[in-house]
């Protein structure tokens, strides 16, 4: 995976994303989690996508947080250990939680 994104007309590297398969809670209080780790700075993008197939029982979310930082890998650590504690919000369950560095596949050329 490679990417970019530009934020207020400045121009960053995607370097790392953090994904997050979950169940439970409400969509509101998906919101309301990525708004506050969007807040601490860390990551640029939240996306959120609900699953609905696969076998045995998939989890029900599937979110990404996407950050150009040079050191990815932290990001998501870092922007939870910046919030104040929380208590579980409408029955939100993390299944599993993974950081990813992004590394481009192959240079381009110049085309025939």
């Amino acid at each position: 995976m490679t990417g970019s994104i530009e934020t207020d007309n400045n121009p960053r590297a995607l370097t790392g994303v953090h994904i997050i398969l979950s169940d439970g809670g409400t969509d509101a209080a998906r919101e309301q989690r990525a708004a506050a780790v969007l807040d601490t700075g860390l990551f640029q993008a939240a996306s959120r996508f609900q699953i609905i197939e696969g076998n045995p029982k998939p989890p029900a979310w599937l979110e990404v947080f996407e950050t150009g930082l040079q050191d990815p890998l932290s990001a998501y650590t870092r922007a939870r250990d910046a919030l104040p504690p929380q208590p579980a919000a409408d029955d939100l369950r993390q299944r599993s939680s993974r950081s990813f560095a992004l590394v481009a596949a192959h240079q381009a050329g110049p085309s025939p």
